[in-house]
């Protein structure tokens, strides 16, 4: 009798592997979806500072922080996911535009093409990184 009702509870998805696995993939489309919004988010502020760089040295703090929040972000990202070569470029990136200790100024047509070159690694890794969750060990 006791199998019995733990087969219909399987059966109607009420039994706990199954909660486990429904939570899992839950969570593993929100940190999906939370990813692409930080990697959107540094695409956009970059965009944004060069459609408009001639202002671009009154908005740079700004720009600077979102882009290198994203790159620490995604290279946390890729080192979860064991892609150790976007973890070092992303890394590299977040010490490029980092906020502290600012490596170029926003100004001048080299600088312009460095940051335009900048959205390419945030566009590659939209397509070609994607987070993973750590699997639970199994315990049956």
């Amino acid at each position: 009798m006791r199998t019995l009702n733990v087969v219909r509870k399987q059966s109607r998805g009420l039994a706990w592997p199954a909660w486990q696995e429904r939570n899992r993939i839950k969570d593993e489309h929100g940190l999906d979806m939370r990813s692409m919004l930080t990697k959107f988010a540094a695409v956009a502020a970059l965009l944004v500072i060069i459609l408009s760089w001639s202002y671009a040295a009154d908005l740079q703090i700004w720009v600077r922080l979102a882009v290198c929040a994203g790159a620490v972000r995604v290279a946390f990202l890729a080192a979860s996911a064991r892609q150790y070569a976007w973890v070092a470029l992303f890394a590299g990136m977040a010490l490029l535009y980092n906020p502290v200790v600012p490596v170029f100024p926003f100004s001048g047509r080299l600088y312009l093409i460095i940051v335009m070159a900048s959205v390419a690694p945030f566009a590659a890794s939209l397509f070609a990184l994607r987070p993973q969750l750590a699997r639970p060990a199994s315990t049956y």
